[in-house]
């Protein structure tokens, strides 16, 4: 599996190397595509490490894809995770903050917010959370359920 990996991405940076030199693009280009493209390879790796159980190789991998070029928003979200597995809520928190601030628009950021303030009973956490699930899902009315069951369990009948 993983030299099928290796494989596609040989292939891919040998075209995108082909393109480059037909389209004039500069080395600065190409550098930062393969710098992309490495920013992948590790991500993949990372989670290949995580679902084989090795965490620590895994928070290793996510915290080097921190350093390189691309979207860290995937990065910190899985870092949070980690983090949370191993009960440093702290840093779950921060990384989970992190990716929010990058992609506020991410069901999978929001539910896992939740899920993190749930933990730390933190009710005005998780309302936070579900009231921006509601505005990014307006028709999805299990959010606005689970909104109203927080709103009974804290107790603030007005609102549920």
């Amino acid at each position: 599996m993983k030299k099928n990996i290796y494989l596609i991405l040989l292939i891919s940076v040998t075209l995108f190397s082909c393109k480059s030199k037909e389209k004039g693009f500069s080395v600065a280009k190409k550098s930062h595509e393969e710098s992309l493209l490495q920013a992948d390879v590790i991500f993949i790796e990372a989670a290949t490490e995580k679902n084989k159980g090795n965490k620590d190789k895994a928070l290793a991998l996510y915290q080097k894809g921190l350093t390189l070029p691309g979207d860290k928003a995937p990065i910190h979200y899985e870092l949070s995770k980690l983090y949370a597995e191993e009960n440093d809520i702290e840093k779950a928190n921060f990384h989970i903050n992190e990716a929010l601030k990058i992609d506020a628009t991410n069901n999978w950021y929001w539910k896992f917010y939740i899920k993190l303030g749930r933990s730390e009973n933190d009710f005005n956490k998780v309302e936070q959370g579900y009231l921006e699930l509601i505005k990014l899902n307006p028709k999805d009315v299990d959010y606005l359920t689970e909104l109203s069951d927080i709103y009974l369990a804290k107790p603030d009948y007005d609102k549920a």
